[in-house]
């Protein structure tokens, strides 16, 4: 049999990916639903955006916005957007099986797990059981799946789906075993090679990565402005707005607005929603909302790190220019080279500029922002982010605050 049945697609896999893939061979990865698409532009995701403003309470649009997160590498904003989905339309079982994907790409298999036991009784037990082994209890998954395999009618994808579980569960021999069934003898060893990485990633979004054929990316969270009422979201929305302070820089020649895709410490609230609420929130949207108030991951605590003022502004950060374009923030200065770099390889605009990093702490703990300096006006700044954002980053331009010539990074460029 061909290389294609290397992790089988039962309707969970079509929901996730859409057919079998070998999750370390690009040519093997699915070709069909989620993963057929090809990955949204920053535009796409702006514009899937409005339409969740203009449609609060639209399920479709959310599931729609959620799936474009997903495909963007963007798990904690997916996470957070299938959940407000499933608060509209809680019998959902794709919107629960693709949240299922996005908290184990975040590490959070515990809250996987749990999200797993929400899943309404419509989601078949071969479907529960492949979540549970890409949520961390794949022995569990391979109970499940046993009972799939042995059903009447079963399939290649069923037992491809059984013996990936039992190679996440370490039972190699089982697992060669139940694949040699529907894959070639000259394609075995290879196919328990790649399952053999795929089964020790070095990330907790790796495989998940590595399934949707998807680059994570810095994730600044769900906008403020989504935010679905009483969602988990709006507890950390309402905190983000009540912590913010105001930067000690020289005031702006316009207005500073942060880009399209990302949501700024002061985006305004959204309009007060119609009477009929959205449904109560589960355990696992609680779990979120204490996730994401006890600041993880790092990408939310970046975002809220973005809004907070450093030292106050020197003579040499004065000669940089009045405004910056704001690149990220980060838990080292390390992390603040490799990301300069990085935004060089994807847009050449920033090649003439000086980057820059300040420091600034919240809550005792202490963040390195990253920004691109020498702009003379807030005009000049915007303009520089939106070509930037063109090319699929995300910043926002803001007056400079402390922010000092990134040495290292220049050179490494």
């Amino acid at each position: 049999m061909g290389r294609h049945f290397a992790i089988a697609a039962t309707s969970l896999a079509l929901a996730l990916l859409g057919s079998a893939c070998a999750p370390m061979t690009p040519e093997a990865r699915p070709r069909g639903a989620l993963a057929a698409k090809t990955v949204p532009t920053a535009r796409t995701v702006v514009a899937a955006e409005g339409r969740v403003a203009a449609a609060p309470r639209d399920a479709a649009e959310r599931r729609a916005l959620a799936e474009a997160y997903l495909r963007s590498g963007r798990f904690l904003s997916a996470a957070v957007t299938f959940s407000d989905v499933l608060r509209l339309r809680p019998d959902d079982g794709r919107a629960g099986l693709l949240r299922v994907l996005s908290l184990a790409a975040l590490g959070e298999h515990r809250l996987a797990l749990h999200g797993i036991d929400e899943l309404g009784a419509d989601v078949s037990p071969a479907d529960r059981g492949l979540a549970f082994a890409l949520a961390g209890d794949p022995r569990r998954g391979a109970e499940l799946l046993e009972a799939a395999a042995r059903a009447s009618g079963a399939d290649a994808r069923t037992r491809q789906n059984l013996a990936l579980a039992y190679a996440l569960d370490g039972r190699w021999a089982e697992a060669r075993a139940v694949a040699a069934q529907d894959v070639s003898p000259a394609e075995l060893d290879g196919r328990m090679l790649e399952w053999a990485a795929f089964a020790r990633p070095s990330a907790p979004h790796q495989q998940v990565a590595w399934m949707l054929g998807v680059q994570p990316t810095l994730d600044p969270g769900q906008p403020v402005r989504l935010a679905l009422r009483d969602e988990p979201g709006a507890a950390f929305a309402e905190a983000r707005d009540a912590a913010a302070v105001p930067m000690d820089a020289p005031a702006p020649d316009g207005p500073v607005a942060p880009a399209a895709a990302v949501a700024a410490a002061a985006a305004p609230m959204p309009p007060p929603m119609p009477a009929a609420d959205p449904g109560p929130a589960s355990a696992v949207d609680q779990a979120l909302a204490r996730m994401i108030a006890a600041q993880r991951p790092m990408a939310v605590i970046a975002q809220v790190a973005a809004g907070f003022a450093p030292r106050p502004a020197t003579a040499q950060s004065a000669r940089q220019g009045r405004f910056v374009v704001q690149l990220g923030a980060f838990d080292s200065a390390a992390m603040v080279d490799e990301a300069w770099r990085a935004a060089l390889r994807r847009f050449s605009g920033l090649s003439g500029l000086t980057p820059a990093s300040a420091q600034v702490v919240l809550r005792g703990r202490r963040f390195h922002r990253l920004a691109a300096t020498g702009f003379a006006t807030n005009a000049e700044a915007q303009a520089l982010c939106r070509r930037y954002q063109a090319e699929g980053g995300q910043c926002f331009a803001r007056p400079a605050a402390g922010d000092q010539p990134l040495r290292r990074a220049a050179r490494g460029a």
